[in-house]
């Protein structure tokens, strides 16, 4: 075999010296073309392999959605048609997104935004000036591609607020709406690519039981607050940042012992003995939860009577006026990891949500120094210390933290689950989301 590749190289070179400049440079971008055409064919073949696998770009994903349910409709739609200056990842860890790249300079007082090319700067600007007035009194202007806002002070949280979907360019765009469903198209020019999936359909249902057999006769191929059993069908749960939480109001002499909020906390018994009253809101989770802990402290000596109000009564009435002594509510602890509103004494009185009516001096001055942080990670660093500080006070504690369970087609590929600040980020990759029909046997 070397024999002939030698001959053949011999004769080859013979030949080549005989050519002339001309010939010399069409039989190069012969070879040339040969290569590309080669390298074409190996490519179109993977391509074809990946077909058969079932996985292909385009395709239309449905989803159900309860028709009374418009507060989750429109965090959805914003979600899929909206995006923030940045974003937050399934670990909730800052990301670029319009902002392709950015920097604090170090007063911590001027924040730089370079802006994607598919994006106009202006137009970035007009949205945070006209957004929900969060970013009034910053200064805030486009200078070619950047952007540049200016603060009179240090914004530690400016940048997870920046992560808000409120910039209308999005990886998908409304197509149609009517009482029916509404139609989204993807995006052919969305920052991170051309998302997969051509179309996404949210299709109304009148209850629940329809929604069920929507995905049980495939009219749908997914649906949120839903775990339905099948063969068919991946379960997910996004774990949101929002926790159930007891807390306890500590302007109330009979709650301010330590030992006693321990005992409810860690468990054991409470020799002195306790009378209390637990409010809380009259629907289920809050109900059962509540039976729970009245449960256990019965059993460590502390009686709890239950008081269920209606959500509005509670949130509107009774943290208002702060008339309550032990309190199971939920909060959501939103985009930034600040702790400052919950548990810093200037947050006390109403609109304030210190609901443990907690005043330390010490913690109030890790908060104002984590407050103050712009780097986002030493930031996270000063807020699981003043979180440490808290727990050893034990002003509240976290009963459960909450989920929202959902439920996709197995066809439905390359979902990433991790954690969320509302029910509508299960869609934080849906750009990367693919249908492969070989999933479904």
């Amino acid at each position: 075999m070397n024999n002939i590749l030698k001959g053949f190289r011999k004769k080859f070179q013979k030949v080549y010296k005989k050519l002339t400049k001309i010939e010399k440079l069409i039989l190069i971008f012969c070879c040339m073309a040969l290569v590309v055409g080669v390298v074409g064919l190996m490519v179109n073949t993977i391509q074809a392999q990946k077909s058969d696998q079932g996985i292909f770009r385009g395709g239309v994903y449905t989803e159900g959605v309860l028709f009374d349910n418009s507060a989750l409709l429109e965090k959805n739609i914003i979600t899929l048609t909206k995006s923030g200056l940045l974003r937050l990842d399934e670990n909730l860890a800052l990301l670029p997104s319009i902002a392709t790249d950015w920097k604090v300079d170090q007063t911590g007082k001027e924040y730089s935004f370079t802006i994607s090319e598919k994006v106009n700067s202006q137009q970035v600007v007009d949205s945070l000036k006209t957004y929900k007035n969060d970013f009034s009194g910053l200064n805030i202007e486009a200078r070619d591609n950047q952007v540049i806002i200016k603060s009179e002070k240090p914004l530690g949280s400016l940048l997870y607020n920046l992560t808000e979907p409120m910039i209308d360019f999005g990886p998908y765009k409304i197509q149609s709406q009517d009482s029916a469903k509404v139609v989204l198209v993807a995006n052919s020019n969305w920052i991170f690519g051309e998302p997969y999936i051509s179309k996404i359909v949210l299709k109304f249902y009148q209850n629940e039981d329809r929604l069920i057999n929507g995905l049980a006769n495939g009219e749908i191929q997914g649906a949120g607050n839903i775990l339905f059993g099948g063969e068919k069908y991946n379960h997910y749960s996004l774990e949101l940042n929002k926790n159930l939480s007891l807390f306890f109001n500590l302007s109330l002499p009979k709650l301010q012992d330590i030992a006693l909020r321990k005992t409810l906390r860690d468990g054991g018994n409470y020799q002195k003995g306790a009378d209390l009253i637990l409010t809380t809101v009259d629907q289920q989770m809050y109900i059962q939860e509540a039976e729970a802990i009245q449960a256990r402290a019965e059993k460590q000596n502390i009686k709890i009577g239950l008081e269920y109000l209606a959500l509005e009564t509670v949130r509107d009435v009774i943290i208002k006026n702060r008339d309550y002594e032990l309190l199971l509510f939920g909060l959501e602890m939103g985009r930034d990891p600040d702790l400052y509103p919950y548990y810093h004494s200037s947050q006390i009185d109403y609109p304030g949500q210190n609901l443990s009516q907690m005043f330390d001096l010490g913690i109030d001055k890790i908060l104002d120094e984590a407050r103050r942080e712009t780097d986002p990670t030493k930031r996270k660093e000063q807020s699981q210390l003043a979180q440490q500080e808290i727990d050893k006070k034990i002003p509240s504690f976290t009963v459960k933290k909450l989920l929202y369970d959902y439920t996709l087609s197995k066809e439905i590929q390359n979902v990433k689950v991790g954690r969320g600040i509302n029910e509508a980020d299960r869609f934080g990759n849906v750009w990367e989301w693919q249908i492969n029909k070989s999933k479904i046997k």
